[in-house]
């Protein structure tokens, strides 16, 4: 009887394919490595008896194809598990991550041993994350300073109720910029300029920064959906 199915996705393929071959050789499953590129219609493409049962997904893709894979797994391969391979540099985008439903997250420098025993644990149908992760996650997730008002900052920071809107729907939901587009009835163009005054407000690099200020901050307490 064939081991469980598994896909492999990674942002640097080559790095993704001796994985997949790796796992294949060395674990009780077979793994397939996926392109990067084009990866949500190729997973569209995916017949429903594929069962597929488990999906190694590097979250550091193209911006916005993350949270759409995540979901569009759960929808055609309800029994899935998601086990996400983090990097370094996205070490600090952890809070964000908890929020895409994956069953576990590793770093991508452990070594093989390690990654088996957590696609055994995730298999399982219990949860894996690797120490220095939930290390990071824990110190991510330490309250703000109490002394430092949130009502101040978001004054200080003069966010308007539609870039609090849009940066409602990048923090508690991972809309990418076509997605919000669609949900606001506004250009692509409207939304990349509503996103750039934000993050130039908020004093961050990108909208994973952003996403971390605003939960941080509790910038959007009461900002209500469709306001």
């Amino acid at each position: 009887m064939p081991g469980p199915q598994a896909l492999v996705c990674h942002r640097i393929r080559l790095f993704g394919e001796c994985l997949a071959r790796a796992l294949t050789e060395t674990a009780t499953l077979h793994c397939t490595a996926i392109d990067p590129q084009g990866l949500v219609p190729q997973l569209a493409e995916l017949p429903p008896e594929a069962a597929i049962h488990l999906l190694l997904l590097d979250p550091t893709l193209a911006a916005g194809d993350t949270p759409l894979v995540a979901d569009l797994v759960r929808q055609r391969f309800p029994g899935c598990k998601l086990l996400l391979l983090v990097s370094e540099a996205a070490t600090d985008q952890l809070v964000e991550l908890a929020y895409l439903g994956s069953q576990g997250c590793v770093g991508d420098d452990v070594v093989l041993d390690e990654l088996r025993s957590a696609i055994e644990v995730v298999l399982s149908g219990r949860p894996y994350c690797s120490p220095p992760l939930a290390n990071a996650l824990f110190a991510q997730l330490r309250p703000p300073d109490p002394d430092h008002r949130w009502g101040d900052y978001l004054s200080d920071a003069r966010l308007t109720d539609r870039e609090r809107e849009i940066l409602r729907m990048i923090t508690l939901e991972q809309l990418a910029n076509k997605q919000i587009a669609r949900r606001l009835h506004v250009s692509l163009y409207t939304v990349k300029n509503h996103v750039h005054n934000i993050l130039e407000k908020l004093g961050v690099e990108d909208r994973y920064q952003a996403a971390r200020v605003a939960r941080n901050q509790r910038l959007l307490m009461n900002v209500e959906p469709g306001r």
